[in-house]
């Protein structure tokens, strides 16, 4: 590195380590090394002042906990290197002998991991903990990333709306009007986003309960009438007749001038021609002729903020907060009870602490000595409250931020507005330049580093040429631009540097004159991407390493940024093909990746046997490793559970072997791991089965076995939850796969060559790599509308809500806002994307038919010109920047995708006669199980015809139908031990709690029931059942249920046991009441019809209890009972009245032909 007395900023980058008695704002753009200067920072707070500042009295906030370790580490680094050659700092410590710089640097050393260098949640958290009283929330709290929330969400809005709209509701008019305009599941969205915690709901209430409009909102409707003047003045020169968008753009000024001076009531006094022109008609796509492209995309942005002015209904929207605010407070205070804090909550809780309890204030701002913030661009609103208020003067205590008088020397603050690009996470650019010119307002020094020492001239000259065009300065949206200066004499780190243009196109002699799709563009570009890196880059282009030693480019030099990672998915498929190994850093593709999902399958197995879609999954894994026709095979065998007992024909499969040790695994994890937490559970699988060596030994084996760990470690983070079970957790990975969540920080992209890096731009935000793929640069960049919103503006304390298509006239406002600082945010984006780059720089992307405006192409266009993208054009200069720029034909090297036969060419067709014999086999197979019901009883199980008909006739006939279900009602409640005479009267009372006039039909039941129940009281089975114990009456069940052999699908069967007891010796029976009217000559026969039946009960109780009891049928009426025991379809032993056997001691093994294939849910 050169002197830095060499360099275009030192000056600037003396001041800022050396100015302690003013505030400092420094202004450090992309790779200008702001990191060792916040460390050099604080090594002279250490150091250069005679009354010494520990470290335990600073705080050094930064955006991401990975910069936060990067910062305690170069900390700790340039402390040991002070520490053995403290000659090296006498220039600015020239007052302390080297003892004393010694001590200080050793006193601060111990000190590095118990100071407040973190991000600023944390911080936060340590405040909060600091004063838990005072901040409203539990000591213990815990930090939430937000499913705790999501949890209690849901939990509350169910039992809210159960009281709203259930019998003691109070506010069902209020419900009918606000259901007639919108829905409860819209409904339920805006509550959601009302119980975050950075939405201030006071504020909400009191804005729309007032009756005027804010000076924000007139003085935003006059700047638009005025704007709409001027374009119609600049048009109407020629005096011709107005065209379209004229006609609109006159409109709309009449609308804002309306509004501005009489509030939405305003817009009944518009001239009805002018509101049905808005309502109807549109600008256009094009501009007319003498408009230019600038003024007409203004003119439409005016028209369409006038047309969404009729969209307003502050009425109906106050009447939808008045109704959920209540709610929405109430669910913030319960979670709080619940022990934990959102991130929101973490923020809005430190900054009322400092703002409503002055005293803590006082305490802490004579407490923290020195506040250095990193990334301030990416800060959220009210982390500046936050610093503010800690930065204030010690004697001082304002009651809002703007009033704050700042101590000189206190606040050291480093960002860059150009590279401001988190608007998701509720950075806000225009309140960055209100906290930072207030700074400077009150004497804080503004500083600018702009040498930047990451990447080649080539590149930085292209940045500079592109960016100084594209970055307009609009105060509040878009900073100035400040050019980036090139290194002095950085040395030569590659073999080719520079920035090239690497785009596919549809080729100009197709003669199928197809246009490129976007969807076979980004095919085409990601297979030339992966060619190109492939066998052009990877072991063939050569780097210099730090030593200046020459070595070949490896796969861990090269990044391929992605605006977002939602398009990852055909470039990772592309690298895959070409085996190129890389990692992708990104929380959506991590729920994708093959070993987390056949980890998820794999404890959806072991929590649940009969889940079909997990065996599949971990079948056709390299846990399974079978093919598809070896577990259709397995199917056929009916050996596709693995408990012991379910897969007896298993020896008849090719890969019984396998598949025997792996069943005996499964059934013990199924059984050991309920028992365990989470993390042991876990644990106890990896132990088991090798989880972690399959992983190893696929084709990128290190990322795949850290996505296992990181899976371990949620399980780590969520074990303290009492309530999540193995299921509850397989649950979360269930949905987590299902609907990704958001990009979150990361640990999977660890520094190693040996692996290409893929990302969004937003993770690759303070990283850099020598070679960069700017990937996917036609991708659109329109954001999705949300069906909701609700925004709070900072910088105006306003509060925008819309609700489906009604907005309040704030929303309106924040829409429009929002809609220009996310196009300026593009352009941050790009910057951001191309910085990131050392050596080389690639813009790739598809030349498709459809150019969409505002995508990364279309900007480098605005910028470079039309020259980009057109071919025979190989070099293109922007500014005093060169790039070079290789169109390629699409779909070259893609032998999978099928070209068109030539004109007159026959092709021949595949041979369909299997496929139609499979497809009419399929589809009499998928008739057939349609026609099969899902659910079975088993009393629908019963064999013979005649059984059935008895059953179908005692179902239907009301009678018959009706004294069956009282008397099962009667012994359901009957105690065995009582007086029998208490049966007869329980049959009377039975008979009277019939609703209706039953008339003679009455007198029939109750004579049938007593003599059915004085048959029974007298028989032997009665004399049994009262020396039993009863272990449970009316016993329902619900289980998987299949017959082996005769191909029925698996369906479910629900039951109830009448009775279930257990004998003096230990024996379980299940006892079955009948009411059927039969002989005893019958008794064989009807046994035999009930086998089936008895097979299900008994199916039922083993799994559910581990037992595997007797089974018996009692017939009322003939007072007898039949103990049956299924053997392979022989009648049971027949127990006629008053020839009473006692069952035996243990049943024989169940030998029916009938196969129960899962457990009881």
């Amino acid at each position: 590195m050169p002197d830095s007395q060499d360099l275009p900023d030192h000056e600037a980058r003396k001041q800022a380590t050396e100015t302690f008695d003013r505030n400092v704002v420094v202004t450090a753009s992309a790779g200008t090394g702001k990191t060792t200067l916040l460390v050099e920072r604080m090594v002279r707070l250490i150091l250069a002042s005679a009354d010494p500042v520990s470290l335990a009295d600073v705080v050094a906030l930064t955006f991401m906990e990975k910069a936060a370790n990067e910062m305690k580490v170069r900390l700790r680094e340039r402390l040991m290197e002070v520490s053995s050659h403290p000659q090296s700092v006498s220039t600015f410590a020239a007052h302390l002998s080297l003892s004393q710089i010694r001590d200080r640097i050793d006193t601060a050393l111990l000190t590095v991991e118990r100071s407040q260098i973190g991000t600023i949640h944390s911080f936060a958290a340590h405040l909060i903990r600091l004063y838990p009283i005072e901040a409203g929330v539990d000591p213990r709290f815990e930090p939430d990333d937000g499913h705790g929330f999501k949890e209690h969400f849901e939990w509350a809005w169910d039992q809210w709306l159960n009281l709203e709209l259930g019998s003691r509701g109070l506010q069902h008019d209020v419900w009918r009007r606000i259901l007639l305009k919108t829905s409860l599941e819209s409904l339920r969205e805006l509550a959601t986003q009302l119980a975050h915690d950075h939405i201030p709901l006071r504020t909400l209430a009191a804005q729309l309960e007032q009756t005027g409009l804010s000076s924000t909102i007139v003085q935003w409707l006059e700047k638009n009438r005025e704007r709409a003047q001027e374009l119609l003045d600049e048009t109407r020169r020629e005096q011709k007749e107005p065209r379209q968008i004229e006609k609109l753009l006159a409109c709309a000024e009449r609308v804002f001038a309306a509004v501005g001076s009489q509030g939405l009531s305003g817009l009944t006094h518009v001239d009805p021609q002018a509101v049905l022109l808005l309502k109807d008609k549109k600008a256009g796509s094009k501009p007319p002729v003498d408009w230019n492209q600038i003024e007409f995309d203004e003119a439409c942005a005016i028209i369409d903020t006038a047309q969404s002015l009729f969209n307003t209904d502050q009425e109906f929207l106050r009447s939808v907060i008045g109704l959920l605010l209540p709610f929405a407070e109430r669910c913030r205070r319960t979670f709080l009870e619940t022990g934990r804090v959102g991130f929101a909550g973490l923020l809005a809780r430190a900054r009322d602490l400092l703002k409503d309890h002055p005293q803590i204030r006082t305490r802490l701002k004579v407490r923290f000595k020195a506040i250095l913030v990193d990334e301030f661009q990416d800060t959220d609103p009210v982390q500046y409250e936050i610093l503010l208020f800690l930065a204030e003067r010690p004697d001082r205590s304002a009651a809002t931020w703007r009033d704050i008088e700042l101590q000189p020397g206190k606040l050291f603050i480093v960002g860059d507005p150009k590279q401001s690009i988190f608007a998701f996470r509720r950075a806000d650019i225009e309140a960055f330049h209100d906290v930072t010119n207030l700074v400077v307002a009150q004497g804080g020094r503004p500083l600018s580093l702009s040498t930047n020492f990451r990447s080649h001239e080539t590149i930085l000259s292209a940045v500079n040429g592109m960016f100084s065009k594209l970055m307009t300065p609009i105060h509040g949206i878009q900073p100035a631009y400040a050019p980036l200066d090139a290194q002095p004499q950085r040395p030569m780190a590659a073999g080719t540097q520079g920035v090239e243009c690497r785009f596919v196109a549809q080729p100009d002699e197709d003669e199928d004159g197809d246009d490129l799709t976007a969807e076979r563009g980004v095919r085409s570009e990601a297979e030339a991407v992966a060619q190109w890196v492939k066998t052009n880059v990877i072991g063939k282009e050569m780097l210099t390493d730090r030593h200046g030693r020459p070595r070949k480019v490896q796969p861990g030099d090269i990044a391929i940024l992605l605006r977002t990672f939602t398009q990852s998915r055909e470039y990772l498929d592309a690298l895959r093909r070409y085996r190129v190994p890389y990692v992708a850093d990104g929380e959506k593709h991590f729920y994708r990746r093959q070993e987390v999902i056949d980890l998820a399958n794999l404890l959806r197995w072991v929590q649940n046997p009969d889940d079909v879609v997990a065996r599949l999954g971990v079948l056709r894994s390299p846990m399974g490793a079978l093919t598809d026709r070896e577990i259709v095979e397995l199917m056929a065998l009916g050996a596709d559970d693995y408990r012991a007992g379910r897969y007896a024909l298993l020896e008849q499969h090719s890969q019984a072997a396998h598949l025997s040790r792996l069943y005996a695994v499964m059934d013990s994890l199924h059984l050991d791991c309920p028992r365990r937490s989470l993390p042991d559970a876990l644990d106890l699988i990896f132990h088991r089965l090798p989880v972690l060596e399959l992983a190893a030994a696929s084709s990128h084996g290190e990322q795949a076995v850290a996505n296992l760990w990181k899976i371990r470690g949620m399980a780590e983070e969520l074990v303290s939850d009492p309530a999540l079970t193995l299921a509850g957790f397989v649950g979360v990975l269930t949905d987590r796969i299902t609907k990704p969540p958001e990009e979150s920080e990361s640990g999977l992209a660890e520094e190693s060559l040996e692996a290409l890096h893929v990302m969004s731009i937003h993770k690759a935000k303070g990283l850099e790599f020598p070679i960069v793929i700017l990937a996917g640069m036609q991708a659109g960049t329109a954001p999705k509308r949300e069906n909701i919103e609700v925004h709070h503006d900072w910088s105006t304390n306003l509060v925008g809500l819309r609700v489906e298509e009604i907005s309040t006239l704030e929303g309106v406002y924040l829409a429009k806002k929002l809609d220009a600082r996310m196009t300026a945010e593009r352009q941050r984006l790009l910057y951001v994307g191309m910085t990131r780059a050392k050596e080389r720089l690639v813009l790739s992307g598809a030349l498709t038919s459809r150019r969409a405006a505002g995508n990364f192409l279309e900007l480098c266009r605005e910028s470079i010109g039309e020259g980009l993208g057109k071919a025979g054009e190989t070099r293109l200069a922007v500014g005093d920047g060169v790039l070079s720029q290789i169109i390629l034909p699409a779909d070259e090297g893609q032998p999978w995708l099928r070209k068109k036969a030539p004109d007159g060419a026959v092709t021949s067709l595949p041979d369909l006669c299997a496929y139609e014999t499979r497809w009419r086999a399929w589809s009499d197979r998928y008739a057939w199980h349609q026609s099969r019901p899902l659910v079975v009883t088993p009393s629908s199980l019963t064999v013979d015809e005649a059984a059935r008909r008895v059953a179908r006739q005692e179902s239907t006939h009301s009678l018959a139908a009706t004294i069956g279900s009282l008397a099962h009602r009667i012994l359901e409640q009957w105690s065995f031990g009582d007086d029998t005479s208490g049966l007869l009267a329980n049959c009377d009372r039975a008979v009277d709690s019939l609703p209706g006039h039953l008339g003679p039909e009455a007198e029939v039941m109750r004579a049938e029931l007593k003599e059915m129940m004085t048959s029974f009281a007298n028989s032997q089975p009665y004399a049994a059942l009262c020396r039993a114990r009863i272990l449970g009456r009316e016993v329902c069940f619900l289980m998987p249920w299949s017959q082996a052999g005769n191909g029925e699908p698996r369906r479910l069967m629900e039951g109830r046991i009448d009775v279930l007891y257990q004998e003096m010796n230990g024996q379980m029976w299940i006892a079955d009441y009948k009411t059927d009217r039969i002989e005893e000559c019958e008794m064989a026969d009807r046994v035999a019809a009930y086998r089936m039946q008895a097979q299900a009960y008994l199916n039922a109780v083993h799994q559910a209890m581990g037992s595997r009891p007797g089974f018996q049928l009692i017939f009322l009426r003939l007072g007898c009972a039949v103990s049956s025991v299924v053997n392979g379809g022989s009648t049971a032993d027949y127990l006629p009245k008053g020839k009473p056997r006692s069952p035996p001691d243990a049943p024989p093994e169940d030998s029916s032909s009938d196969r129960y294939l899962g457990r009881p849910l």
